[in-house]
């Protein structure tokens, strides 16, 4: 997002990374960007829905999220349809469910 630029200033061309490598400091970087905009003062709300069809990498992306003590402004809801399967039929409260992943408990 080229408009970021004006927020942030210009950006060093990142490091190529293994796939894993990659992908913790995709995270990393989201979890940091909304740290710096989820603030007490100025908090942020985001509404995701359809959450039944997410996929484990997205919900895998919520945890952190969800969990980093450096995000203290941020309200987070969902919605998902029970009714339908998808990767999230696996997750959400309940005593047989698995939420937050124990990674991040």
């Amino acid at each position: 997002m080229p408009e970021l630029e004006f927020i942030v200033g210009t950006q060093p061309v990142p490091i190529e990374l293994g796939s894993i490598e990659a992908q913790n400091r995709f995270q990393r970087v989201i979890q940091n960007f909304v740290a710096a905009l989820a603030q007490p003062e100025h908090p942020l709300v985001l509404f995701l829905d359809d959450l039944q069809w997410a996929d484990a990498a997205t919900l895998g992306l919520l945890a952190p999220l969800l969990t980093s003590s450096e995000i203290r402004g941020m309200l987070l809801m969902g919605a998902y349809r029970d009714h339908e399967f998808g990767c999230f039929a696996t997750f959400g409260p309940g005593p047989d469910r698995n939420w937050p992943p124990a990674a991040s408990r």
